[in-house]
């Protein structure tokens, strides 16, 4: 990037750009030809957002002296050639008041936006429709263009198995639904052919709509459907699952049917144990998690779902009580695999409050579900976990059900929050690039891939866990 008297030039900063070793070398350069009267002051501009003093207030809190000191001296260098300005866009998350101020104040300048996060970036470059703005970062102390299209914000279709729109599933008629009719009331045993003859333990059974879980031999646990669960559907399902023979410990997956005087009842699978289903943390708010934890929760479900749907497999009935935490060692697993959706079977259940708006009122034994409404639960599980309360939450009402409207309550903007007890406080003191991809999300549908939330999530954590040493 050349400066030069023949054209007005400025330069919009982001905060995390004062630190780079290579906006030094640059200022330096700027400070050498402003002296030398190879700039001139009214026509050479650095425009820097409010944002910054916030910034340099929470190093002070934090003792962080170094770094304050060093951003305060790069600010009275530039005051100092009388090259600074200073605009507000919230914290780069609205950029209407800068697009405003440059039609007003610097009409006439070329305008670079010099920042490290490509979201940022992005985000202006999105509303920038009249393209004034060039936009850079520095790579090994050097300027380095971006490169930014214009496009629509889609998803990846990590397969084509699964399906873009909704489709016809497999699945029975009224007349032919059913595998069995069998009532069971006082089972002790069930027969599979891997493991044998497997007993039931009557101790901690664990009952749901489906049916019921009991633990057996050998680390294992065997779920036996209800007379209305036992379709012909699921058993081919089940069976198909099991000649996929998905290996992903953390995902407990059928190993075997299991049967009863040659009927099908339900399947085998693994135990584990000293786990809590998260629902349990909800209750708290997950505040009985650390920050910390709940990022890597996060980090890990997300890890699970993109290992799944790269095998063409959606969750389906994603929601808290089919996740599985161990606290003590720190470890997540997905359960109910045999309600996920798998090529052409479908996933029959599901809570309306995780279930996306397109399904309402469909008989989703009979429809497969598409990638996109995957992402309703996902959005609202992470946020659920990071902000504490949910994305529809009412701070006058309390929580919206599922019943009513969905609407989103929270700005990207907020005043400054301090207390925990506060509903916004998390929220406040989330990163910006993550309150942006909720807020396109749950304002305007547009999807973040879980590949992105990856790589966000674990930047946050790399960052938050070097400050925690």
């Amino acid at each position: 990037m050349e400066f030069s008297r023949h054209k007005k030039q400025a330069l919009f900063v982001s905060n995390e750009v004062l630190l780079d070793d290579g906006f030094f070398i640059l200022l330096e350069q700027i400070d050498f030809k402003v002296r030398n009267f190879e700039l001139d002051e009214l026509d050479f501009k650095i425009l820097i957002d409010e944002s910054i003093y916030e910034l340099l207030d929470q190093h002070i809190k934090d003792q962080n002296r170094r770094t304050e000191k060093r951003i305060s001296g790069i600010l009275s260098i530039i005051k100092s050639l009388s090259i600074y300005e200073e605009v507000n866009t919230y914290g780069f998350l609205n950029f209407e008041p800068l697009i405003d101020y440059i039609n007003i104040n610097l009409k006439d300048f070329e305008i670079t936006f010099i920042t490290n996060l490509k979201a940022n970036a992005e985000r202006l470059f999105l509303i920038d429709k009249e393209e004034q703005f060039h936009y850079y970062y520095f790579e090994e102390n050097k300027l380095t263009k971006y490169n930014l299209e214009r496009k629509e914000p889609t998803i990846t279709k990590p397969t084509n198995t699964i399906p873009s729109a909704l489709q016809k599933s497999f699945h029975t008629g009224l007349n032919s639904k059913y595998i069995n009719t069998t009532e069971l009331k006082d089972i002790d045993y069930v027969y599979s052919e891997k493991f044998g003859y497997l007993r039931l333990r009557k101790d901690n059974v664990l009952e749901g709509g489906e049916g019921k879980i009991y633990k057996t031999y050998d680390n294992l646990m065997v779920k036996i459907y209800t007379k209305d669960e036992r379709r012909y559907e699921l058993v081919k399902k089940v069976q198909h699952m099991i000649d996929k023979d998905l290996r992903n410990s953390h995902i407990v997956w059928p190993k075997d049917i299991v049967y009863n005087e040659n009927e099908f009842i339900g399947y085998v699978m693994n135990e584990i144990k000293d786990a809590k289903g998260l629902d349990m943390y909800r209750i708290y708010s997950f505040r009985n998690i650390s920050y910390l934890d709940r990022f890597q929760i996060c980090i890990d479900l997300l890890k699970m779902t993109e290992y799944l749907h790269n095998k063409g497999i959606l969750i389906g009935d994603l929601k808290f009580d089919n996740i599985m935490y161990q606290e003590k060692e720190k470890q997540l697993y997905i359960i109910d695999s045999a309600s996920f959706q798998i090529d052409d079977y479908s996933c029959g259940v599901f809570n309306l409050d995780y279930t996306h708006d397109n399904l309402r009122g469909k008989n989703l034994r009979e429809v497969l579900r598409t990638l996109e409404e995957e992402y309703f639960p996902i959005n609202k599980i992470l946020f659920e976990i990071l902000i504490g309360k949910g994305p529809f939450y009412d701070f006058k009402t309390g929580e919206v059900g599922s019943d009513v409207e969905r609407t989103f309550h929270y700005p990207l903007v907020t005043e400054p929050v301090t207390n925990q007890n506060n509903p916004l406080f998390f929220w406040y003191h989330t990163k910006e690039n993550i309150k942006r991809a909720f807020h396109d999300y749950f304002t305007n549908g547009i999807i973040t891939e879980v590949s992105v939330w990856i790589e966000m999530l674990e930047n946050i954590l790399k960052e938050a866990k070097q400050w925690v040493k």
